[in-house]
């Protein structure tokens, strides 16, 4: 439970640094750079650096246009994945942030991997 409280909050900060001057500074968690990391091979996140053991540091990409946390996160079954996508994405283009039991990765991995799990947000 204290890992999607602790997701909430970097998609609110992604938002808030998309809104300002593109950069974030956030509490080191491994959570967070998991998640980072994804988002950056999909070229949301422009760089990341591991500052010292206690603060991360991110710049979003000025062509990401919205991080948004869902207001109640929603159940996906592995065979629900591309519906939720369809559903929750304009035309195809963005990802949902999922938690599964594999650890936190975007609907694409997903449903390579096969796995269902909870959306707790949309990055587009």
């Amino acid at each position: 439970m204290m890992a999607k409280v602790r997701m909430y909050m970097l998609l609110n900060e992604l938002q808030r640094a998309k809104r300002t001057d593109g950069r974030l500074s956030i509490a080191h968690n491994r959570t967070y750079l998991a998640l980072l990391h994804k988002l950056q091979m999909e070229r949301l996140v422009m760089a990341i650096s591991v500052e010292d053991t206690s603060r991360i540091r991110a710049t979003v990409a000025l062509h990401a246009l919205w991080f948004q946390p869902l207001a109640v996160p929603q159940r996906c079954p592995r065979y629900e994945v591309q519906w939720w996508a369809s559903e929750l994405l304009p035309m195809d283009t963005g990802y949902l942030v999922m938690f599964t039991k594999q650890g936190v990765m975007l609907h694409k991995e997903a449903l390579e991997k096969r796995v269902g799990g909870e959306i707790v947000g949309v990055a587009y």
